[in-house]
């Protein structure tokens, strides 16, 4: 089978980091990728990485013009990002055609969307599957042009319960499919034996501090400024460090800058070697207002790190790939401060009374094959 992968973004993390997890571990398909072309301030410094990256393994990529709809909770507010998501959409109305004819030329058997927020290339006359890994806004699930396309999919693949519970009354056609994202962090290994090194590299003068990551797109809907709360209480009271690695909303990484009461907050924006980051991390939080398990809770727990998630246990209980990690992670109630301080508390005394083993693993491998599976079920299926 012929496949084409299309990306909404260019970059080493998230969601991106998952298809190209799925890229290089697959021996099912021939494969291509699409990303967007840049428009007016945009530059995807990335993408010449990637691209040999990709065309080693014999992967070509291409660029075209993609529509980017901002349907999703967290999606930036600033004016900048409204011209450029106005911009990107008009000139994928102009230009469709173009990749719509590359599909057709090149015959594929089916194309992947690595995002909802390329839901508008469906179309009829191709067999679509689309990754829900964002959560939608209310007016995105109030959206039928949204809900209309999905439903035309061959199948949908969720990454968690939380993407896959907003849909429960409004998709009726699609074979929906619960695959949880692919890790692999053997490469941490290599760098935990030169830790010390790392740490003063990043500024951390004292080597046994507890050192807590937030790692991601820095926005508000993470809740990096609730963490930094939490952290400005909690390291009053225990040796320790916070490392914010991203980059992302410029005004609202500034405000968290001025929400810092201590030197112990650092701000190392992006690590195209993330590995380094999980090998000096001892726990790896998150903020968001809601229950959802981001990608960096996943490489934290293979990692050998400790999380702290928002959450209750019957939230993790239905995510059986984390849930053996159940015992390393600190839940708190969501958008709360001082629950949170509590659970930055409850991790670093487990990290002082039980031995916690750092063996970096991975499944990767297991979720290429469980993915190509679902993709050549659902094509067969179509055919009979």
């Amino acid at each position: 089978m012929k496949a084409l992968f299309i990306d909404n973004h260019i970059g080493f993390y998230g969601a991106q980091k998952s298809l190209i997890a799925f890229l290089e571990n697959d021996d099912k398909f021939e494969k291509a990728v699409v990303y967007p072309k840049a428009i007016l301030f945009q530059k995807f410094k990335d993408y010449d990485k990637i691209k040999k990256k990709l065309e080693a393994r014999g992967i070509l990529t291409y660029q075209f013009y993609l529509p980017l709809y901002k349907n999703y909770k967290g999606a930036p507010t600033t004016f900048r990002f409204k011209i450029a998501n106005f911009v990107r959409n008009f000139l994928w109305k102009i230009h469709k055609r173009k990749l719509y004819d590359f599909i057709k030329k090149e015959n594929f058997d089916f194309i992947h969307l690595n995002s909802l927020t390329l839901w508008d290339i469906v179309n009829h006359n191709f067999n679509y599957f689309c990754h829900a890994r964002e959560l939608l806004s209310d007016k995105g699930l109030k959206d039928k042009n949204v809900i209309k396309k999905l439903n035309i999919c061959r199948g949908i693949i969720f990454i968690d319960e939380a993407t896959r519970i907003q849909f429960e009354n409004n998709l009726t056609n699609p074979k929906i499919a619960n695959i949880e994202n692919p890790i692999d962090m053997t490469n941490v290994l290599k760098h935990i034996n030169k830790k010390d090194e790392i740490k003063r590299n990043y500024g951390i003068e004292d080597l046994n501090a507890i050192i807590i990551s937030i790692i991601g797109k820095i926005r508000e809907f993470k809740g990096v400024d609730l963490i930094i709360k939490s952290f400005n209480e909690f390291s009053q009271n225990e040796n320790s460090y916070l490392l914010i690695v991203g980059d992302g909303d410029k005004n609202y990484i500034q405000k968290c800058k001025s929400m810092s009461k201590t030197k112990r907050i650092l701000f190392v924006g992006e690590e195209p070697e993330i590995e380094k980051i999980y090998a000096i991390t001892d726990i790896v939080a998150r903020g968001e207002p809601e229950f959802c398990i981001g990608r960096t809770v996943y490489e934290g727990l293979f990692s050998g790190c400790l999380a702290l998630q928002p959450g209750t246990y019957d939230d993790v209980k239905k995510h059986p790939e984390i849930f053996k990690f159940s015992d390393k992670i600190f839940l708190y109630e969501p958008a709360n401060v001082d629950d949170l301080t509590k659970a930055m508390m409850r991790a670093a005394n487990y990290l002082k009374t039980s031995k916690v083993e750092r063996n970096p693993g991975g499944n990767a491998k297991d979720y290429a094959e469980k993915l190509a599976e679902y993709f050549i079920i659902s094509i067969n299926k179509n055919k009979d």
